[in-house]
């Protein structure tokens, strides 16, 4: 069995790698620096290697009665028991001058020491998720309270360690802006078969209108749109992100409405997608097959190989019930053999 001492600043996340080790929540986890103060053990396993844990509390430079000062040397008397120390700095903050100094006293001690960079795979999944959803401007503060978490770095972590998926982050940011959705006064109804075609929605102001999806930015629920009235195809509808939105109300003002999603209950969006891989055989098959063992439909896929490198690029038209549906099918493909990225077109 081997003896290992998490160490580290505090709130770098000790307690929160000493859990996951252990396989159950035995310490108290907590934004707050400070929580775990006296040394806490526990057992755990890794791979066939068994391991006796022990966490310790934030270590700080100071040596006297205070309670930073025992609780520094809680951390001691743990690095004198080990047979080694896992040193865990927050990866995000990058080292700071009292990480610098606690390095020192490790390598004084002479204990074989394991670098932990915490706190960086569940941010970076964050980004990846939001550039793949095409999510400029997600709404945090209410994230983190539909999922009931205190903070942003909780978030991260619970990406990080699989207790939040990106599916479910994808679900309560389409909860969260539907919700945000107020009831005009007015709303467009389809006048013929052409607009039965297009989205139903909210158009504030305005009497009966055609509306269409722009083909330029393929917004989906609950992404906030725009309406631009067209010459001769009624209106428009635009994601508020959309660049060609941004030309054409810098050119002519008075034709853009503000709109709202209406009743979303059982319409699919057409919506583009971009998966790069080494080109391989069965490599359209493989992918093909993600898409229908998720129930999406395929509307229309181009395949260009890059000979130079041999990468292949597909562009696939897909339509799908929203971002949550979205999210689950980009993360399957990303996972296919080959795929070096997946993500919405935009």
């Amino acid at each position: 069995m081997v003896k290992i001492a998490i160490v580290g600043r505090p709130n770098v996340g000790k307690s929160t790698l000493f859990n996951r080790l252990a396989g159950r929540k035995l310490a108290l986890v907590d934004d707050r620096p400070g929580v775990t103060r006296d040394r806490r053990f526990g057992a755990g396993r890794l791979g066939d290697l068994d391991l006796e844990l022990i966490d310790t509390a934030g270590f700080e430079d100071i040596d006297d009665e205070s309670l930073e000062a025992r609780m520094r040397r809680q951390t001691e008397l743990a690095l004198d028991e080990a047979d080694l120390a896992l040193f865990v700095f927050d990866a995000r903050e990058g080292v700071t001058p009292l990480d610098t100094t606690f390095a020192e006293i490790l390598r004084r001690r002479g204990k074989p020491v394991i670098l932990v960079a915490n706190k960086a795979e569940g941010r970076a999944m964050f980004d990846r998720e939001l550039h793949r959803l095409g999510i400029n401007n997600p709404p945090i503060p209410e994230l983190l309270s539909e999922l009931k978490l205190p903070s942003t770095d909780a978030l991260h972590e619970a990406l990080g360690l699989g207790e939040v998926s990106p599916a479910q982050m994808a679900g309560a940011i389409q909860r969260i802006v539907h919700s945000r959705e107020t009831r005009p006064e007015h709303s467009a109804r389809p006048k013929s078969p052409a607009a039965d075609r297009g989205p139903e929605l909210e158009v504030q102001g305005i009497g009966d209108l055609l509306s269409t999806y722009a083909r330029c930015c393929k917004p989906v629920p609950p992404e906030a749109i725009v309406g631009y009235i067209t010459v001769g195809r009624g209106v428009s509808i635009h994601a508020q992100s959309c660049a060609n939105l941004g030309r054409l109300s810098i050119k002519s003002p008075a034709r853009v409405l503000a709109v709202s999603w209406g009743k979303l209950a059982s319409h699919e969006f057409p919506v583009d997608i971009e998966v790069q891989a080494f080109d391989r055989r069965g490599l359209v098959r493989d992918v093909s097959a993600a898409l229908a063992d998720d129930k999406i439909s395929i509307l229309g896929m181009n395949t260009v190989t890059d000979k130079r490198d041999n990468v292949a690029h597909m562009r696939i038209q897909i339509s799908i019930t929203g971002l949550p549906q979205l999210s689950q099918v980009l993360a399957r493909i990303a996972q296919l053999a080959n795929v070096i990225s997946a993500r919405r077109k935009k």
